[in-house]
């Protein structure tokens, strides 16, 4: 018996997308003494945000991400994927605090 060939959705994405790209910084949250870290946005919604780095975090690891030296994110990672053909991992963190202008 032949088996459909059907393509689902991710059952971890709930809302719409936006696939804006914007550079931004981020680190673990409570790492006071660390630098922030490069990384650009894949795409992002009101609940989550794909980040692109050279730097991974392990899965629940709590992060702050900054736009224009101001901390606007506080998540957690939920997804970590590698990039094809670059040396770059993509972040799914979900939202646990935000500030009004996240990503205005």
């Amino acid at each position: 018996m032949a088996r459909a060939n059907v393509k689902s959705k991710p059952t971890y994405r709930t809302q719409v997308r936006n696939n804006r790209r914007i550079f931004v910084e981020l680190k673990p949250v409570g790492e006071r003494d660390k630098e922030f870290i490069d990384a650009l946005t894949t795409d992002f919604s009101d609940s989550g945000i794909g980040l692109l780095t050279y730097i991974t975090f392990p899965i629940g690891t709590r992060i702050e991400v900054s736009l224009d030296d101001n901390v606007t994110v506080k998540g957690e990672v939920v997804n970590i994927e590698p990039w094809p053909g670059y040396d770059l991992v993509r972040l799914g963190i979900r939202f646990l605090e935000k500030t009004d202008n996240w990503l205005v």
